[in-house]
């Protein structure tokens, strides 16, 4: 069974809008840098507001997502937040 968890990611917004992920921290402390993002697409098994992310880390193809906060609920500081999906018992 799949479930998932939050990450902090440090990401790359450049002049145009578009947003990258470039560094994976692990809650424990690792950091994983991105070497180079493949592709993103909307990734609706979750909702509308998530975008999966194509990514490779250490030579492996990885799958990361982003999930949009509500619209109604978009601060300035607060606009989503970076998850992976993880094998659950």
């Amino acid at each position: 069974m799949k479930g998932f968890m939050y990450l902090n990611v440090v990401t790359s917004i450049n002049q145009t809008g578009l947003m990258l992920p470039c560094e994976i921290h692990w809650p424990d402390g690792r950091k994983f840098p991105i070497e180079k993002v493949i592709k993103w697409r909307k990734a609706t098994k979750y909702n509308d507001n998530t975008t999966c992310y194509t990514v490779i880390i250490r030579g492996q193809e990885k799958k990361i997502y982003f999930q949009m906060s509500h619209p109604n609920l978009i601060s300035p500081i607060t606009i989503g937040r970076w998850f992976v999906e993880m094998e659950t018992e």
